[in-house]
């Protein structure tokens, strides 16, 4: 079983600044999903794992080293461990 909450928020799709994949929803690694970002807010990046920072109006923008939390390092060690086990993905070959 997966230590994050299943549970996510569907938020207005935006780019991800560091690789482009298109991010609509989030899922918080300690809680369930419910309360809306706030500036200042880290989530990484499913695909590339840049650990990013919302905004004032919800706008992403890839974190500076020194406001990275260590929620988000952990966050973003087992995304990039996921990609190794799973590199299509977690998709059927």
């Amino acid at each position: 079983m997966s230590e994050y909450a299943p549970d996510h928020r569907r938020v207005p799709a935006q780019p991800c600044p560091a690789c482009g994949h298109t991010l609509d929803a989030l899922t918080q690694a300690d809680a369930e999903a419910t309360e809306p970002p706030e500036p200042g807010d880290q989530t990484v990046c499913f695909r590339c794992t840049t650990i990013l920072v919302f905004g004032p109006l919800g706008a992403l923008r890839v974190a500076d080293p020194r406001e990275i939390s260590a929620q988000a390092l952990k966050v973003q060690a087992d995304l990039q461990a996921f990609h190794l086990r799973f590199p299509q993905g977690g998709e059927a070959p």
